[in-house]
């Protein structure tokens, strides 16, 4: 073969194998459904800020940062506001959450994360699926 048809032989094969890996690559999974009252995050994949929609600073989780995204479960750390029980909100103060994104579905037509739990290790909680530290994720449709 000459040197012209193997370069083109390789170029046309290099084409073709990245045509075929994308192709194949899943979509990354969002965290649940853009529920579209003052939230942030929902909706799009591995958010780095979490608000649910509240002027409450206690439903706002800022410098999330993910890891095995698109995976069963996902886990993320961020600061959060906590408020110790009966005190008002002026008492709280900034804490490290956990968070686990998990349960995939589908939400809006795209793969998602229907469920989320957030806990605080330092105070002692822990992840349990389905607890009274799990959190649904908006979602209004199919």
């Amino acid at each position: 073969m000459r040197p012209a048809h193997v370069a083109a032989a390789v170029a046309i094969s290099a084409v073709l194998a990245g045509a075929g890996a994308s192709g194949a690559a899943a979509p990354l999974p969002v965290l649940g459904g853009d529920a579209g009252f003052d939230t942030k995050g929902f909706g799009r994949p591995h958010p780095s800020q979490i608000i649910y929609g509240a002027t409450a600073q206690t439903f706002n989780l800022f410098h999330v940062r993910w890891t095995h995204w698109g995976a069963e479960q996902a886990f993320g750390t961020a600061k959060g506001w906590y408020v110790p029980p009966g005190k008002a909100i002026s008492a709280g103060h900034v804490v490290t959450e956990r968070l686990v994104a998990y349960r995939l579905g589908t939400c809006k037509g795209k793969r998602a994360y229907t469920r989320m739990a957030r806990y605080v290790p330092s105070l002692g909680e822990r992840f349990h699926r389905d607890a009274k530290n799990d959190n649904s994720i908006f979602c209004t449709g199919p």
